[in-house]
């Protein structure tokens, strides 16, 4: 299904979306380490730029600042490509539509934004809130590309 639907020539990006845990596992590439409420993902260096060690991007660099900007602009702290920069699906779809004039970018949201830190349970009201800011700001987006 994901193949066909980026086939679609009315797709001009696919978000890969993901729950953060706020603090790194001892395993991760980010051990103990907070992270910002927000980390987007294009497979490149802090800026969105390539890393050479990593290979290309899936998402231009205007792109990825704008969307950057967009999250900010809802309130929440982002950071790009750290801790995570892109995982299999941002990577193996994104260099293919990346070619195609389309993009790929990995969104990951820290779940301190709607998981109640005592008792691990999703706070529902949280959640609602951090839901309506999140639509405003893909439409904005969506507008935008």
């Amino acid at each position: 299904r994901l193949k066909e639907a980026i086939e679609n020539p009315e797709v001009k990006v696919l978000f890969d979306c993901h729950s953060l845990v706020p603090i790194g596992p001892s395993g991760a590439p980010d051990p103990l380490r907070w992270s910002k409420d927000i980390v987007l993902g294009n497979n490149g260096n802090p800026r969105g730029e390539p890393d050479p060690s990593l290979g290309d991007i899936t998402c231009p660099v205007e792109a990825i600042q704008m969307i950057k900007e967009g999250f900010i602009n809802g309130g929440f702290s982002v950071s790009v490509n750290q801790p995570y920069s892109g995982g299999f699906i941002t990577t193996h779809y994104g260099l293919e539509l990346i070619k195609k004039g389309k993009m790929s970018l990995q969104i990951e949201i820290n779940q301190d934004l709607y998981v109640d830190k005592e008792s691990l349970q999703l706070d529902r009201n949280r959640l609602g809130e951090i839901s309506n800011r999140l639509q405003q700001i893909f439409r904005h987006i969506a507008r935008e590309i």
